[in-house]
């Protein structure tokens, strides 16, 4: 049975298991131009933030598609990055053979006091195993 790309949240977690990384599908659009809203929610040992942002959905296929061949060569980098500048970029990177790392930005805008005012969280962390992605990653369509 495969999994569909719009009934399916991801979860990105440490090999401490204190930091992890949840996108959750929101919203999905299909005229306009393709894409997924996601709730993405950080927790980053005591550091966290959340935010909704849209994804375009050729960009999320292509996320995943880079995914599957650093699975399956056990190097390379994959980007995901939102339609909206700086809200959100994770990137996950090979730094030793079996070895990622999950690089991740998120960015919230809001007006306050007439004026543009941008919280961030960003940080790093080792992935606890690509492995455990495998089967939802290969079965996406």
């Amino acid at each position: 049975m495969s999994t569909s790309l719009y009934d399916h949240k991801f979860i990105l977690k440490s090999n401490d298991l204190r930091s992890t990384i949840h996108l959750n599908l929101v919203e999905i659009e299909i005229n306009r131009s393709p894409s997924l809203s996601f709730q993405v929610v950080v927790n980053d040992q005591s550091f966290s933030g959340e935010i909704t942002t849209w994804i375009e959905q050729e960009t999320l296929l292509q996320f995943l598609s880079q995914l599957k061949a650093i699975m399956i060569n056990r190097t390379g980098t994959s980007s995901l990055r939102s339609m909206s500048p700086d809200e959100l970029l994770i990137t996950i990177e090979s730094e030793k053979l079996s070895q990622f790392v999950v690089n991740y930005a998120i960015t919230q805008s809001k007006f306050s006091s007439n004026r543009l005012v941008e919280s961030s969280l960003h940080g790093s962390f080792v992935l606890d195993s690509l492995r455990k992605y495998e089967a939802e990653i290969f079965t996406f369509r």
